[in-house]
């Protein structure tokens, strides 16, 4: 299923060509039977056992799924890096071509783009991402955190055996948090530069998803975590909450 920001042109285009051979080798093996009614019932029979592992009727969703296709021999491509290099397989260039759909030339170039638009994509994603976090994520949490500073040293100052429990621990675990968001986000800021030092396209999309993927995925961890200790008249965002159920 594409995503809202993908146009299914391209996933028909290949569905509609896969099909158009298949049919185009169905009519060939039809066409020449001695006995139709006969050759057909091979060919169905032939087709459901060497296609049979590709059938599955439970929850496509389901992580079951996932480990029985793996134990059925079928491609799981999560991402495009991994993806895009079976649009290049000789057997795919063949089959474009041989129904004029898509020339080999043709076909690297919407491999080039196609791994472009995903480094270009996740680019703009890392660098919002920085945006928000060094500019009003982290100054929004540490001034929480001074501000429970304050009230700790207040209650310490008025009474000495005021309980300040909550105060330490939500302290602890801010700096924590904003160490880890801290030096994941310099972590990112360097891989951001470095993709774009990049000569390959291959290299620069391999690069997104193995190192710049899992640290935009660690660092919404951390600010997931951060969110729920930190009161809302501090937060600079709306959190999910308001935006699921707020809605006027």
């Amino acid at each position: 299923m594409p995503g809202s920001a993908a146009s299914i042109s391209e996933a028909n285009t290949v569905l509609n060509t896969i099909v158009a051979e298949e049919l185009r080798q169905f009519a060939d093996r039809l066409e020449c039977a001695a006995d139709f009614e006969s050759e057909l019932r091979a060919l169905l029979r032939d087709v459901i056992r060497s296609n049979k592992r590709i059938l599955f009727n439970g929850d496509g969703y389901s992580p079951s799924w996932a480990r029985e296709a793996a134990t059925r021999g079928l491609l799981n491509l999560r991402t495009t890096p991994d993806a895009a290099p079976h649009l290049l397989a000789d057997k795919n260039i063949r089959l474009f071509a041989a129904h004029n759909v898509l020339s080999e030339t043709e076909l690297r170039a919407r491999h080039e783009i196609m791994l472009e638009t995903y480094c270009r994509t996740v680019r703009i994603e890392a660098l919002t991402m920085l945006d928000m976090i060094m500019k009003d994520i982290l100054p929004a949490v540490s001034s929480f955190s001074a501000r429970l500073s304050q009230n700790a040293a207040a209650k310490a100052a008025v009474c000495s055996d005021s309980d300040c429990s909550y105060e330490t621990a939500v302290l602890t675990q801010l700096s924590r948090l904003t160490g880890e968001v801290f030096r994941n986000a310099a972590a990112l800021n360097r891989a951001v530069t470095h993709s774009g030092e990049l000569s390959s396209t291959e290299d620069a999309a391999a690069h997104a998803r193995d190192t710049i993927l899992p640290l935009m995925t660690a660092l919404r961890t951390s600010v997931d975590e951060m969110e729920t200790m930190t009161p809302s008249d501090c937060w600079p965002y709306p959190s999910c909450g308001q935006l699921l159920f707020s809605v006027r």
